[in-house]
């Protein structure tokens, strides 16, 4: 796969500009000049083959010579709400989730957080978003949602979704919900903090139609527990997306 970089603006026309860390990274670390050849995104799903005609110091101008949809994503719409756990385990979740194929990690204040995220925090998440998508081939973004408490998230979730909410406690085996049976187009994962839920959220859980599962008697860490169960989702439903037969016209 060529060198893939990130328009911040959707491309429009036979023209993109890169500027920013972006243009930095073209110009300075792959030292592309006039002629060179690269990939370009910008989130709507397609990729951009380009040519560079212009290489300034800051910015550079591409033609773009082939537009293309390209399909990497899930069969279905996966959200993931997760208290954030500390320091770069952060970056590790953010990247890991976006090579699964998540639509959405939403950043969540718990009672027993150790983490409060601000605006900085979801603005670097947003910025790793952005290099695992270039590192993973896809061409859609995972989305950073600004931060919600749990009792508002709970409260949101759409009419024909599954929400499934992690507990060490209790709860059924996370794959018995996901095997046999159609699966929803949409499914929102919650993972609560070290600290672990308090009982006035699992209430609030239940009574939001979310499904309280396990993920074995051990003790899991925030990000491990959100990949588990992304991964489970995303490659059961690939899984059976595959073992579909062919319809013929």
């Amino acid at each position: 796969m060529s060198e893939r970089f990130f328009s911040e603006e959707p491309v429009v026309g036979s023209e993109v500009w890169l500027r920013g860390a972006e243009a930095h990274h073209l110009l300075h670390v792959m030292r592309a000049r006039a002629g060179s050849e690269v990939l370009v995104f910008d989130g709507s799903g397609y990729e951009y083959r380009c040519v560079v005609r212009e290489a300034g110091r800051s910015e550079a101008r591409l033609e773009v010579v082939e537009r293309r949809m390209v399909h990497r994503e899930p069969p279905l719409e996966l959200h993931v709400a997760a208290a954030l756990p500390k320091g770069e385990r952060q970056a590790w979740l953010v990247e890991k989730l976006s090579e699964l194929g998540a639509a959405r990690l939403i950043p969540l204040e718990t009672v027993h957080g150790v983490v409060v995220p601000g605006p900085q925090t979801v603005a670097r998440l947003r910025r790793i978003a952005v290099q695992a998508a270039k590192q993973c081939g896809r061409t859609q973004l995972l989305e950073i949602a600004a931060p919600r408490t749990w009792q508002a998230v709970a409260a949101s979730l759409p009419s024909g979704a599954m929400g499934m909410i992690s507990h060490l406690a209790g709860g059924r085996p996370a794959a018995s919900l996901l095997v046999g049976g159609r699966l929803p187009p949409q499914i929102h994962v919650a993972v609560g903090p070290e600290g672990g839920w308090s009982e006035t959220e699992l209430t609030l859980a239940a009574e939001a139609g979310w499904q309280v599962v396990g993920l074995g008697a051990r003790i899991l860490r925030v990000e491990t527990a959100a990949v588990a169960l992304a991964a489970l989702v995303v490659l059961l439903a690939e899984g059976r997306a595959e073992s579909q037969p062919e319809r013929r016209s």
